[in-house]
């Protein structure tokens, strides 16, 4: 929806889904042999996803939040590679300069911790990536239509995330943002 003459746009989705003898697959080393494992499963997935934007002369900024809730029903857990919480914002400013569009941007991303896979270990497949939070930062100048020179930093805070099995080796355990 956009609202005071396109300035603010507003949009919000919730969502169920289930499915049945969905395909998932993996791969695990045994004794240094990768071992394909592939399984039906039954899938839950309950969620929303929230957006807002405004905007006014030259400056832009929105943000997103996004839940999801999905649940491997055959094996009673929580979904692999699935956080339950995405948190976004972004912001722009653009202007002239010397006949140039010129613009400055940044972009924040947050991500809780999730479910997943530690494909080399099969006696310690399963892990918890931590939460982790991003930002990007940039600059572009657009002297014509057909050129732009864009300056990017991605992951400008350098987070690094280690993974690490648990002491009993298997099942999940926390891991270690830098």
């Amino acid at each position: 929806t956009e609202l005071f003459d396109r300035r603010l746009m507003l949009s919000i989705a919730a969502f169920h889904q289930y499915v049945k003898n969905y395909q998932d697959s993996y791969t695990v080393r045994i004794n240094n042999n990768p071992v394909f494992i592939a399984q039906n499963t039954n899938v839950r997935t309950n969620g929303f996803d929230a957006q807002i934007g405004w905007q006014i002369s030259g400056l832009s900024l929105s943000a997103s939040a996004e839940y999801l809730d999905a649940v491997n029903k055959s094996l009673g857990g929580t979904f692999v590679r699935s956080p339950k919480w995405s948190l976004g914002g972004n912001a722009r400013y653009a202007w002239q300069m010397f006949g140039a569009r010129t613009s400055i941007f940044g972009n924040v991303l947050r991500k809780t911790s999730y479910f997943n896979l530690h494909p080399t270990q099969a006696a310690r497949p399963f892990t918890i990536t931590p939460a982790y939070t991003t930002l990007d930062v940039g600059a572009e100048v657009k002297p014509s239509e057909r050129m732009t020179i864009s300056v990017l930093c991605k992951n400008c805070t350098d987070q690094f995330i280690r993974i690490k099995p648990n002491r009993a080796g298997y099942g999940p355990t926390a891991a270690n943002a830098y």
